[in-house]
Parts: structure tokens; sequence; C-alpha cells
């Protein structure tokens, strides 16, 4: 299944890392996960709008379990987070993962990370 959305482009990857660094440096502290989410640099790969979903879901694959699911909800406007999943990162990760191979936004292959396994 092909993606919904055009591939980044150069640009979309270098904003968007440039972006996920300084929320990660400014909000690495937070433990509240909706103080982060409100931070600048949050706010702004949402408003890259869907060219933003691979970025995120490749984020999560590569770099293990963060608070992106707020983003990948608010951009997608869906949420295949089940009720049991609630509280625990890693699982939120995972289906978000499986979410994006279903759509075609990665591959299956790459969908489930080796740090997400059962």
């Amino acid at each position: 299944m092909a993606p919904k959305v055009p591939l980044p482009t150069l640009l979309d990857r270098t904003l968007f890392r440039d972006l996920a660094d300084q929320w990660y440096a400014k909000t690495g502290m937070l433990s509240v996960v909706a103080q982060a989410a409100m931070h600048p640099a949050y706010q702004a790969i949402i408003g890259m709008g869907t060219i933003a979903i691979p970025l995120i879901l490749d984020e999560m694959r590569t770099h293990g379990p963060t608070h992106w699911a707020g983003a990948l909800r608010e951009l997608t406007h869906e949420n295949p987070i089940r009720p049991e999943d609630h509280g625990y990162v890693d699982r939120i990760t995972k289906r978000w993962l499986q979410w994006g191979a279903e759509q075609g936004y990665i591959t299956a292959r790459d969908g489930v990370a080796p740090w997400l396994t059962d």
C-alpha cells in the first residue's frame, strides 16, 4: 500500500530533525507529557502537516518509545491505541508502528523495531 502523503523532501527531513532535537533538548526532563506537547518545536512539527507522519513514525522506529502519539493523533485523526495500552509508551509506540505499516507509511519489516518485540 502506498502512503497517503508524498515522501518527505530533504528540507522536510532537515526541518523535522532540527525541531525534534530542540524538543528533546528542552523537554527531556519534563514529567508531564501535556507540557512537552505544548512546546513550540512539537507544535511546529504538527504544523508541518501530514508530511510529518512518516518522519514521526521513523523517529519512533529508530529511537524507541517516545511521546509522539499526540502528534500522530492530531495529524491522522486516528487512534490505534487500545484502552489497556494507556500509560505504556512502548505499547503505544508499537501500535502506532503497526498502524504506520498497515497504512503504508513504513514497511512492515520496519514496523516493529527490535526493542518492541514481545
